[in-house]
């Protein structure tokens, strides 16, 4: 309860020192106590998110690792398989070029003089 007497006291002595402010002294005031107050909470807020961020990074990061040692340790146990002797023929359609036509005239395009 000591603590709420202390604060209790600071509290009136800011309150009667801000009630003697004249008006325009208490806008500013007011303006500099929220600005500082929602400058403190971004703070806070941008910190924790950081940590929170970076916490996930991490995870990801040690999943990764997992990931890749897993994969390493199934390569080395997998048996390799044997290179095929047999050639595998192409049952594709052989395809011809088709020769170029010559262009076609447009109709009423007739270059000849009459």
């Amino acid at each position: 309860m000591a603590t709420d007497s202390a604060k209790s006291k600071s509290y009136e002595k800011a309150r009667k020192s801000f009630d003697g402010l004249k008006m325009e002294e208490r806008a500013r005031f007011l303006l500099e106590a929220t600005v500082s107050t929602l400058a403190d909470g971004l703070e806070k807020v941008s910190s924790k998110l950081s940590s929170e961020i970076e916490s996930v990074f991490e995870q990801c990061a040690d999943e990764d690792d997992v990931d890749a040692e897993s994969a390493q340790t199934k390569k080395k146990a997998a048996p390799k398989k044997k290179a095929s002797a047999r050639k595998k023929t192409s049952t594709r359609k052989k395809t011809t070029a088709k020769k170029k036509s010559a262009p076609r005239k447009r109709a009423g395009s007739d270059t000849s003089d009459s």
